[in-house]
């Protein structure tokens, strides 16, 4: 953080790993709440059959690739430059 260095900041900001799971249970609520509530009483996980079957209101994989392009990349853009003025 004293070196300022944006690259090393953002590496360590960011877990591959935990960003996928995000993003899956992201794609997972977007099939539950995108239905209407009669359609998913008791529902708790969503197989790749039911999303394929599934009426949603708006594409799980739109909300999911929207989360992983857009929303990820700019929490993670906010969080480095707070740390970077952290020092200021």
């Amino acid at each position: 953080i004293k070196a300022k260095d944006e690259a090393g900041i953002m590496n360590l900001l960011t877990v591959e790993s935990v960003e996928r799971k995000v993003v899956r249970r992201v794609r997972n609520k977007a099939c539950v709440f995108g239905q209407d509530i009669q359609d998913v009483m008791g529902t708790i996980s969503i197989s790749t059959e039911d999303v394929a079957q599934s009426k949603t209101k708006v594409e799980p994989e739109r909300i999911a690739r929207l989360y992983n392009d857009w929303i990820m990349p700019l929490n993670k853009q906010v969080q480095l430059e707070y740390l970077l003025h952290r020092l200021d």
